[in-house]
């Protein structure tokens, strides 16, 4: 009986390390753990032309608008089309250093507005005013604030 029950008390416990495995995958998939690391992930990104960088934290409004058909595309198909408008292109920053400081953060939990100043090698190149949403436990770029 004893034995029986170790067993059992075994099955659920690897059980429960595997349920947990897996939801910290989805969970890691996409997404980013902030508002601003959403902002500043996606602008990096962008800045270097890395198609599932950007499609990784883009929210579902910045996915169409990146598609241009107005239809919201699957994250696999957007990136092809992406990779494949960035075919001929070099980012005028790759190779080189890029980083960012935050001059202004607001979140209500929901969304938020992040103002990065950024610079690559160490002069900065660019200020960009960054809307961001909460879907779930995740925060994710949703466009520039106008």
């Amino acid at each position: 009986m004893k034995r029986k029950k170790a067993v059992i008390i075994g099955i659920c416990a690897g059980a429960a390390v595997i349920v947990l495995f897996m939801a910290m995958m989805i969970i890691g998939s996409s997404g980013a753990g902030s508002s601003v690391s959403a902002a500043r992930e996606y602008i990096e990104a962008s800045m270097l032309y890395d198609a599932r960088g950007m499609v990784k934290v883009a929210s579902d409004a910045q996915k169409t608008e990146l598609y241009r058909t107005g239809e919201l595309p699957s994250d696999r198909e957007l990136i092809r089309w992406l990779n494949e408008s960035y075919s001929k292109v070099t980012s005028s920053y790759a190779g080189m250093k890029i980083t960012f400081t935050v001059s202004e953060a607001h979140d209500d939990g929901k969304t938020g507005t992040v103002v990065l100043n950024i610079y690559a090698d160490g002069k900065k190149v660019l200020t960009r005013s960054c809307a961001t949403v909460k879907v779930g436990l995740r925060w994710y770029y949703d466009g520039e604030v106008k």
